[in-house]
């Protein structure tokens, strides 16, 4: 098994356009949650080996820390920031109302 971590240096933050967290933590009304096991549709390619419009599995998601793992092949699975995840993938499938 192979874990390819992406680090926040080495892909900084868009200023102004970006945050840690998806949903602020203090934000009563929403939630990111990401069942383990689902999968997640690439919509921006990500290092040449994530294409657009095909699903890649997620395969743990650290709430506390903001980082989320994706499968790209049964042996190889890269973690990453949850900003990282929300440019390169449809973070907004995981996004949930909590309260009405």
């Amino acid at each position: 098994m192979t874990l390819v971590v992406l680090k926040p240096e080495d892909y900084p933050m868009l200023v102004g356009q970006e945050n840690w967290f998806l949903i602020h933590p203090n934000n009563i009304d929403c939630e990111f949650c990401v069942p383990v096991g689902a999968a997640a549709v690439c919509k921006q390619p990500l290092l040449g080996i994530f294409h657009k419009n095909l699903p890649y599995p997620l395969v743990n998601y650290d709430k506390d820390h903001a980082w989320i793992t994706v499968q790209l092949s049964p042996e190889v699975f890269y973690k990453m920031p949850l900003y990282v995840f929300a440019r390169h993938f449809d973070a907004e499938a995981f996004v949930r109302r909590v309260r009405d």
